[in-house]
């Protein structure tokens, strides 16, 4: 995250212990989360932007997904820095998608992208597509998907955080 340095273990694991204050129901840890993000956030749109006409609503979609993640951290289910990042992603993409701002790298429209997204997906090993397919879509926690697989829930976290990886990769975003 664009927060501190990338190697500064201090800074990732303040923003970790924040993402722990704040579920635990502390609205000021939330707000200092918040803002430990809205660069990171600053720097997609930015990006996302990079080489096209300049756009109206870019305050506007970071808002909405500083908005977005703070109701959503409930569903973080990492445990570190690197994933915090990949999640605050996804969110930062869906909030774009649902908004009609086109795709990062490609200029997709937002059925482009799904589109586009469920042809990586279905690359992916079956292990993944199915993880993914349980923990985004159907929404169970890392601990439920863990019987339906047969591994644990650390297990199940990593092969999530390898399968996000992966398709991440697949689709030219990392």
């Amino acid at each position: 995250m664009t927060s501190g340095t990338p190697n500064d273990p201090g800074e990732a694991g303040r923003r970790v212990r924040l993402v722990e204050e704040a579920r635990r129901g502390s609205p000021d840890a939330l707000g200092r989360l918040l803002e430990l993000f809205r660069p990171d956030v600053l720097g997609f749109v930015r990006a996302d932007r990079a080489g096209q006409p300049s756009r109206a609503g870019g305050a506007d979609l970071v808002e909405q997904t500083l908005l977005a993640a703070g109701q959503g951290l409930g569903h973080f289910e990492g445990t570190t820095d690197t994933e915090l990042a990949a999640w605050l992603r996804a969110v930062f993409d869906r909030t774009a998608a649902a908004s009609g701002e086109p795709d990062a790298g490609t200029g997709a429209a937002p059925g482009e992208q799904a589109e586009a997204v469920e042809r990586a997906v279905a690359r992916l090993p079956e292990a993944y597509r199915q993880v993914i397919d349980l923990h985004n879509r159907r929404h169970l926690t890392f601990a439920e998907i863990a019987p339906v697989v047969g591994r644990s829930p650390e297990a199940v976290r990593r092969l999530w955080a390898r399968a996000v990886e992966k398709l991440q990769r697949e689709l030219g975003l990392s």
